[in-house]
């Protein structure tokens, strides 16, 4: 699947977390109308970032809705790189008061330990909700040998 309709979701606010694969390219009006409307809600990514069109989230309490991307530092992402280095568009963690901080581990209790908090969406422009946090996925464990 590469787009997700317009209303595909809708009012489904039972949905709270969702994987989108890698091939996804856009995400149309309104798909995931009422996310994380009835608790938190996770959206993972496992590909570059999609075209989301204005309102393609729009939840009704988006600061318990978390978006989980891939990034790593734009080499293999840069759709996401651009993305989340625009201060315009997401605020960083290091940037964000200390009351908003409190806010994403209420929200989010245990979750600092597997997902790395990047920043919170000021703009819904790109589709995600104004409000909304941005987490970097950690890489699955990795094993090195050394000799």
């Amino acid at each position: 699947m590469t787009s997700i309709p317009s209303y595909t979701f809708r009012n489904c606010s039972i949905v709270t977390n969702l994987s989108l694969g890698a091939n996804l390219s856009s995400l149309k009006a309104n798909a995931f109308e009422q996310l994380g409307k009835s608790a938190n809600a996770s959206v993972v990514f496992a590909g570059d970032k999609p075209t989301l069109e204005a309102s393609a989230f729009s939840a009704t309490t988006p600061a318990k809705v978390r978006f989980l991307v891939p990034w790593n530092g734009g080499s293999k992402y840069p759709a996401w790189a651009a993305f989340l280095t625009d201060t315009a568009k997401v605020t960083p963690w290091a940037d964000l008061s200390a009351a908003d901080k409190e806010t994403y581990e209420a929200n989010f209790p245990g979750k600092m330990a597997t997902h790395n908090p990047y920043g919170k969406v000021i703009s819904s422009e790109d589709g995600f909700p104004a409000g909304s946090w941005i987490c970097i996925k950690k890489a699955p464990g990795a094993v090195y040998y050394l000799r």
